[in-house]
Parts: C-alpha cells; structure tokens; sequence
C-alpha cells in the first residue's frame, strides 16, 4: 500500500503497472498459464493467475532497488481456480537472486481453500531477521491440493520495516549504527526510514498489496 500510493500521497495503484515505482514481478517458466505478473499484487477483482504445472514453480517480487525490508509477517491469496490450492511451498528473501534465505517452509498447509480466499502467516523466529532483502519468492516444494505443480497466485502482503532511500544517489548506508530499532513498531506495521532528505522521519504503515 505504501509503495502503490507513493507514501500515501495518491489513490493506490498497483506497483507492478506503475513504471515509477521500481515493484518488478517475475515468474517461473516462460509464460503463466493464466493472467499477467502484475496481478499477484492486485487488491481488486477476482482474477486467474497461476504458473505452468512445472515442479517448483514460483514468483518473485522484487521491491527495487532503492528497498529492503525486514519481514515479519506476510499474506498469500488465492486466484479464481477453484481447487489446486497451495500446500507445499517456502517463503524466501535475497538480496542478489542467487543466495536465498527460507524464513519458512510449510509441508501440506491447508489453510487455503476457496477461490480469492486469503491467509497470513508470522514468521517463526522474526526477532532474529535482522537483514534487510530486496527480492522476496515463493515457491512450490511440492504438489497443490489437485495433485498437479501449478502455483496459483492472486494477492501478496508483507509486513515488517521497510528502508526506503529517496536519493536515488546516494549508496545505501553500510554502517550498522544507521539500523533502527523494532521495537517502537507496531505489530502488523512497517517503519520507513526516508534517506536522502534534509530530515530522517518515520513513518508506520500497513504494506500490503492483495487483500
């Protein structure tokens, strides 16, 4: 929601059809088999979006480069099918595409079960992600409830602290003095650091992007 409305400065607009916003989505596989990259950030109408029946299917939302967050909690929607939904996947962050770290990895997790429903998830251990990434995915570690790899993806909400750098400029800050505390967050809230300006301000929002 942050990055669709610029920091809350305009009607929402889904990241991933605004070229301005630096929200890319990419998928596994060539093409999906139903509807377009941008829909697994969409808050509106039902809508199909679903990857090819490929074992290990995934998407990957990359925030840009100007982003790291810190996640604690995250939502997965369902699209339109009815049936073949998620049950065997794990939930990732990088920072470069290659090195990947699971937050959490789930084995026959029914918590999905109608079309356009949707289910949040805390990640076990969160106090102990201290890393920022850019680059968050899931993927398929096994097959949906219909027996087949499709992974069917229609909405997607993280939660945590998001760093954002304004000047486009300026290198991201290495010193660890520069890192900011979780505990004056709420839960279910994202803290901003805005660099690049006269004056660092903070900013707590709910960042989601699919309900």
């Amino acid at each position: 929601f942050w990055v669709g409305t610029c920091g809350k400065t305009r009607r929402w607009q889904n990241p991933a059809e605004d070229p301005d916003s630096g929200v890319v989505v990419y998928h596994s596989g060539e093409m999906l088999q139903a509807g377009k990259p941008s829909c697994v950030l969409q808050r509106g109408p039902e809508t199909f979006c679903n990857t090819t029946n490929t074992p290990e299917s995934w998407f990957l939302i990359d925030f840009g480069k100007n982003r790291s967050i810190i996640p604690h909690k995250y939502t997965l929607r369902h699209d339109k099918n009815h049936g073949y939904y998620l049950r065997n996947w794990v939930f990732q962050g990088s920072n470069d595409e290659l090195l990947w770290t699971t937050f959490a990895q789930y084995i026959e997790d029914e918590s999905l079960n109608a079309p356009m429903q949707s289910c949040s998830w805390d990640l076990p251990n969160a106090e102990r992600i201290t890393k920022g990434y850019r680059f968050f995915r899931v993927k398929t570690t096994g097959k949906n409830s219909g027996g087949d790899h499709d992974l069917m993806l229609a909405g997607f909400e993280l939660y945590g602290f998001l760093e954002e750098y304004h000047d486009r400029s300026m290198e991201r800050p290495e010193d660890k003095s520069h890192s900011f505390s979780r505990a004056n967050a709420l839960f279910e809230a994202v803290q901003v650091r805005v660099w690049g300006v006269a004056e660092q301000k903070y900013i707590e929002f709910s960042c989601y992007a699919g309900r």
